[in-house]
């Protein structure tokens, strides 16, 4: 049981990306050394092996254990839709996110998650309504973080990328 602290009542609500299908697995060479097992390329192609919706957004009241909304997010890509397995099959308009980032609650109004996708949300904390998505330049791979600068206004920022092609990118309410 979580029991509110003072007068915050956001302590008692927790926001999740929540996957369906468990943690992700990574194998590791026995004999061939340190590091992860490289995934062998489908036949199929890009497509997964259950069906969406693949993960949700969830708001969970840690009192009750009522879910108070949750929400799919990430359209899929479009070789993931137009892949000939697919044809005639209609897949919802979110399918939820393959991403494994977690979200976070700035100024108590809005829910920020990326989820590995090219995208940074936010969403209403009261109603799980997408109310804003930013572009990155790359598929986000990290919890979003705030700041306030010095001069009193809040950036969400979030990192971008991996490698030599990666970024981190900030965002702000235009004045």
């Amino acid at each position: 049981m979580c029991s509110k602290a003072g007068n915050d009542p956001e302590v008692d609500v927790e926001n999740s990306n929540n996957r369906l299908y468990g943690a992700t697995v990574i194998m590791y060479r026995e004999a061939g050394g340190p590091g992860p097992v490289p995934t062998p390329k489908s036949k199929l192609g890009q497509i997964p092996l259950i069906k969406p919706l693949f993960a949700y957004l969830a708001q969970i009241d840690l009192n009750s254990g009522v879910i108070a909304w949750r929400v799919p997010f990430w359209e899929g890509n479009r070789e993931l839709r137009e892949h000939p397995l697919l044809r005639g099959v209609e897949l919802p308009t979110r399918l939820g996110t393959c991403g494994n980032s977690g979200p976070m609650v700035a100024t108590g109004v809005f829910v920020f998650i990326g989820g590995g996708e090219p995208f940074l949300y936010a969403f209403d904390k009261e109603t799980g309504v997408e109310v804003w998505r930013g572009a990155t330049p790359f598929k986000t791979n990290a919890n979003p973080m705030t700041y306030r600068s010095q001069s009193g206004r809040r950036f969400v920022v979030i990192a971008t990328g991996r490698g030599s092609n990666a970024a981190l990118v900030a965002f702000a309410r235009t004045k």
